[in-house]
């Protein structure tokens, strides 16, 4: 786990491993969505890192309150997070 509270790429990478084998199985969609949060670093550089805590732990929030039970959110690295949506078809996913 990080500040945000959310899982890291190897605990996502994973889930994304066994939840890919459990959808081929029973013929289920799923979609996995990338998202880099622009300008990431100029917030760290002008306001510090308490203001980077502050921005992941907002994100987060916002991007869990926006989920479903069962769907799954990761840091995958200082800017990258990642969305696991079993269940999910490309359509619905941009919705």
């Amino acid at each position: 786990m990080i500040v945000s509270g959310l899982l890291n790429r190897h605990v996502f990478y994973k889930y994304c491993k066994k939840s890919h084998y459990y959808a081929i199985r029973h013929k289920e969609p799923y979609c996995i969505m990338a998202v880099e949060l622009d300008n990431f670093n100029q917030v760290n550089e002008v306001y510090g890192f308490a203001a980077v805590e502050k921005v992941l732990k907002v994100f987060s929030r916002l991007a869990n309150d926006t989920l479903r039970e069962y769907d799954l959110l990761a840091c995958l690295g200082a800017e990258g997070f990642a969305f696991f949506l079993p269940n999910t078809n490309l359509e619905q996913a941009n919705n």
